[in-house]
C-alpha cells in the first residue's frame, strides 16, 4: 500500500504537479504516518531503482537499473584487435558507443566446441555501462538556440527613443545579475519562512521598482544589467541543477523558463524608459547554466533592433565592464575568490592597466559582504533576495534576503550602494 502510493504520487512530482512535501502530507494523512518529504523522496528513488532482470541462459544475464545503468554478462566472439577497442566491444555487445560508455568491463575465456570438432574461443564479458551524458559545447548550443529563436521569437518593434539630455553621462548604475532562485521552495514549518515562485516574482518586481525610483534623482545615463547568477533554480526536467543536484520544487524547468522570460522582458521594457543606454551581460550561475544562457539569448532576440538595450556577446565566466577610469567585473563566485581576484589582473590586463577604480561583484553565498582591498580591487559579495531552503538552513546559511544596487562615477569610481532588504514571509 505505502510503496504503491509513493510510486503513484512520486510520478506526479516528476510531472511537476506536486511537491515532495505534498506527497508526504497525503501519505501521512491517509496512512497515519509521520514521514518527512525527504524520507518519501528517498523511498521513491529506491523504488525507481528496483532492477529488472532478463536471463538469456545460464551464462548470460542483464540487469537494468532505474538510473539507466546496465549490468550484464554476455558471451561473444572477439578477435584480439576487437577486444582492445572498448567502442567495438560495445557494438558487438549490442550497444551504440555514441549512446553508452563503460563503467566496468572484464573478460574471461569461454570455449565452444563446433560441429566440425573445432574449439571456438569465446569471451564471457562481464560489464557495467551507463548512458553517455550529452553535453553541448557553447558553439553548438549557440547555433541551436539561434536557429530556434530566430524562427520562434520575433524582435519587438519599439519606437526610437529620444535621449534624455538631463541624465548624467558620468553616472552608471549597476544591477548585478539577481540571484533570485526562481523555482526554489521553502516552508515556514521547515526553515522559519516561506519562499515560492509568487514571492520571487514579487521581490524581483520590487527591485525593478526601487531601481526606477532611485533613477528619479540619481539620473544615471547608463544601466548595466546582469542576467543569470542562479536567477533560475533548476536546469533540467528532472528538477536538478546543471550538475544534477536535486532541488525541491513543484514547477517544471520549462514553465520556470517561460515565467523568467516574461519577468525579464517586462523589467527591461520598464527600465528602458528610465535610461538612455542599457547594457545587458550574462553572468553564469551554477544552478541553471543552460536555461540562463537560453534566457539571455531569447531576450537578445527580442531587443535585437533596439537603440537603447544592447546585449553583450560575451559568454565567459567573468564579465568585464570598462567605463572611463572605472571598471567592474562580475562572476558568480562559486570558486575560491582569492584565485578569482588574482586572475583578474592577468586576464584583463588592459582594462586593469587603463582604470584606477576597480570592483569585483560576486554572488553564490547569499549574503552581503565587503571583502578587503585585494590586488587593486574592491571586492563585494552580493546578497540574494531568495528565501532559505532546507539545505541552506541545515548548513546555517541564514542571512537576510536582499539586493544591492550600485552607482558609479566613470571618473571617480563607486559613489553609492542602495541596499534593499526583504522581510521573511510567514503565514
Amino acid at each position: 500500500m505505502l510503496e504503491d502510493l509513493i510510486k503513484e504520487l512520486g510520478a506526479e512530482v516528476k510531472q511537476g504537479t506536486k511537491t515532495w512535501q505534498d506527497v508526504a502530507d497525503i501519505i501521512n494523512d491517509r496512512l497515519n504516518l509521520n514521514l518527512s518529504s525527504e524520507a518519501v523522496r528517498k523511498r521513491y528513488k529506491r523504488l525507481a531503482n528496483i532492477t529488472t532482470n532478463t536471463v538469456n541462459n545460464g551464462n548470460e544475464y542483464e540487469t537494468r537499473y532505474g538510473d539507466g545503468t546496465v549490468e550484464a554478462q554476455k558471451i561473444v566472439n572477439l578477435s584480439p584487435k576487437e577486444k582492445a577497442s572498448p567502442d567495438r566491444v560495445l557494438e558487438i555487445l549490442g550497444y551504440d558507443p555514441y549512446e553508452w560508455e563503460f563503467v566496468m568491463m572484464s573478460f574471461s575465456n569461454w570455449q565452444q566446441h563446433t560441429k566440425e570438432q573445432n574449439t571456438k574461443e569465446l569471451y564471457a564479458v562481464k560489464f557495467k555501462i551507463k548512458p553517455k551524458t550529452k553535453e553541448l559545447n557553447p558553439n553548438e548550443m549557440l547555433d541551436i538556440i539561434d536557429n530556434v529563436f530566430n524562427k520562434k521569437i520575433k524582435p519587438i518593434n519599439l519606437p526610437k527613443k529620444v535621449k534624455d539630455t538631463e541624465l548624467d553621462k558620468d553616472s552608471v548604475t549597476v544591477l548585478g545579475a539577481v540571484e533570485l532562485h526562481l523555482g526554489k521552495e521553502a516552508r515556514e514549518f521547515d526553515v522559519g519562512e516561506n519562499y515560492n515562485v509568487d514571492i520571487a516574482i514579487e521581490r524581483y518586481e520590487t527591485i525593478v521598482n526601487v531601481l526606477c525610483e532611485e533613477q528619479e534623482y540619481r539620473k544615471s545615463n547608463k544601466l548595466v544589467y546582469g542576467i543569470g547568477n542562479d536567477f533560475i533554480n533548476i536546469d533540467t526536467p528532472d528538477n536538478t541543477t546543471t550538475k544534477g543536484t536535486f532541488q525541491c520544487g513543484g514547477i517544471s524547468s520549462y514553465e520556470l523558463f517561460d515565467i523568467g522570460l516574461r519577468l525579464q522582458l517586462q523589467s527591461l521594457l520598464t527600465l528602458r524608459e528610465k535610461y538612455n543606454e542599457i547594457e545587458v551581460f550574462l553572468v553564469k550561475g551554477n544552478h541553471a547554466n543552460q536555461l540562463e544562457y537560453a534566457l539571455f539569448r531569447a531576450l537578445q532576440q527580442r531587443f535585437i533592433n533596439d537603440d537603447v538595450i544592447n546585449f553583450k556577446d560575451d559568454y565567459k565566466e567573468v564579465q568585464a565592464i570598462k567605463m572611463g577610469n572605472t571598471s567592474v567585473f562580475m562572476t558568480h563566485g562559486d570558486s575560491n575568490y582569492k584565485r578569482i581576484v588574482e586572475s583578474m589582473s592577468k586576464e584583463f590586463h588592459k582594462i586593469y592597466g587603463d582604470t584606477e577604480h576597480r570592483y569585483i561583484l560576486l554572488g553564490h553565498l547569499h549574503h552581503k559582504q565587503k571583502i578587503d582591498e585585494l590586488n587593486g580591487f574592491t571586492v563585494f559579495r552580493l546578497s540574494s533576495p531568495s528565501g532559505i531552503d532546507r539545505w541552506h538552513y541545515k548548513e546555517r546559511y541564514v542571512s537576510q534576503p536582499g539586493q544591492e544596487i550600485f552607482t558609479f562615477s566613470k571618473e571617480n569610481g563607486l559613489t553609492d550602494i542602495k541596499y534593499i532588504s526583504f522581510q521573511k514571509v510567514l503565514k
